[in-house]
């Protein structure tokens, strides 16, 4: 069950500089015991159970090299023998080996301000503690430094009692537009007390390994992040098509493709917080259509929502064309990438199905009518849920690759699309 809380400063958490998205990884040295053995683990969690002698073939490595690893594995918790196979002469029945789902665990931060979810998952992706915090007054670093290392000991406890492992830490972050203090916040500070390996991403990331794995691998998924502003991720499997690893670096601003919320849609149109005039998110996001209708009954997201599903006619109105806008922006996009299925997530996506026709006319600005109905835009069936379970699996799958360059590993597949 999720709790709520008003955070209070804490003088025990130094605030220190954060590393950049493309720093090589912090490995504790309880980690850097096993560290080469991580290939076989990836196989196995890939596709196990297997026998020792089948890693030793993929791994390309005699059986006893292969068992060295498998000791190494075994004795850090991360492998469990599960089955016997029947060999097919009379020899002993063959061992099978899996990941050890159940006694190792990531945890997993999803900022949607004023919210932060901090959650901890094991590798079978199921959450056993979850916390949410209100951080829309929150003014330092320290503030949120200390919700974050208040739940990793209440997290290091829960583990302690069981003999389980807390392995690695993602924490997916919206664009610095949305919280002026979050690209100074030490989140991998905060874990490195700990031991715990950690990194920060963009918040598509949590969007990526939580929405698009609900579709087949070879379906090119475009996630659509309607809330205060638009994020776009398209992906295919756990591929994202293009990325970006500039979103905290002092690149933040240049314009990119990928920048999808912060395209120009106006000349010299409305001024966007990003110190542009005339983007997508000047018009369609959810902090300018508040502004436009400048009502003190309206000041946030979920009073938004409710107005719309009221009745209210000006809201509806303001949704219908920010709808219009967000689907003509796409239609180009969804043939540049060949797209196969939209998904609306974020918290407007509680109205999308009042705005939904308006949607698909903004499509047809450069799609045919068969193109639009094969689109099948959805709605997430759990928008913030699927984030935070996104955000666990991504620390595992970050985990799973941490003996490999974090260049290789992580920004080609998971980077941002959008802000």
């Amino acid at each position: 069950m999720a709790s709520h809380s008003k955070v209070k400063a804490s003088s025990s958490v130094a605030v220190t500089g954060r590393s950049d998205v493309n720093t090589a990884l912090f490995t504790p040295k309880k980690h850097a015991k096993f560290r080469g053995s991580l290939k076989a683990l990836r196989i196995l969690d890939q596709q196990g159970p297997l026998a020792q002698t089948h890693i030793a073939q993929d791994l390309g490595v005699s059986p006893p090299a292969a068992l060295g690893h498998f000791r190494k594995l075994d004795k850090e918790g991360l492998v469990v023998a599960v089955d016997k196979k029947a060999t097919a002469g009379r020899g002993r029945p063959l061992e099978l080996w899996d990941v050890d789902r159940q006694r190792n665990f990531t945890i997993g931060i999803v900022f949607t301000p004023p919210e932060v979810n901090i959650a901890m998952a094991d590798f079978a992706d199921n959450i056993v503690l979850q916390q949410a915090y209100d951080v829309g007054a929150v003014e330092t670093c320290a503030e949120v430094e200390a919700l974050i290392e208040g739940f990793v000991v209440e997290a290091n406890e829960y583990l302690s009692k069981r003999i389980y492992d807390l392995r690695f830490a993602c924490a997916c972050l919206p664009g610095p537009v949305n919280m002026p203090i979050m690209p100074q916040i030490d989140i991998e500070g905060v874990f490195r007390r700990h031991e715990i390996p950690a990194i920060r991403t963009p918040i598509s990331t949590a969007m990526l390994f939580g929405e698009a794995r609900r579709f087949p691998a070879e379906s090119t998924v475009c996630v659509v992040d309607w809330e205060s502003g638009i994020a776009v991720i398209p992906c295919c499997g756990d591929r994202v098509l293009f990325g970006d690893e500039s979103q905290y670096t002092s690149v933040y601003n240049r314009r990119k493709i990928c920048d999808f919320g912060h395209q120009r849609i106006v000349k010299d149109g409305r001024p966007c917080p990003c110190g542009n005039r005339g983007c997508l998110e000047a018009y369609a996001g959810g902090r300018a259509i508040i502004q436009q209708l400048n009502r003190p009954n309206i000041r946030s997201l979920s009073d938004l929502c409710k107005a719309a599903q009221s009745g209210d006619a000006e809201v509806l109105r303001e949704l219908a064309l920010a709808a219009r806008y967000i689907g003509s922006a796409l239609s180009q996009f969804v043939l540049l990438m060949g797209i196969d299925k939209i998904v609306i997530t974020g918290p407007l996506s509680e109205v999308f199905s009042l705005v939904r026709q308006d949607f698909n006319d903004g499509l047809r600005g450069f799609l045919d009518e068969p193109e639009v109905e094969n689109l099948q835009a959805s709605v997430s069936p759990d928008p913030l849920g699927l984030l935070v379970k996104g955000s666990c699996r991504a620390a595992r799958h970050l985990f799973l690759n941490s003996d490999l360059p974090l260049d290789i590993t992580f920004l080609p597949k998971i980077m941002m699309t959008g802000s």
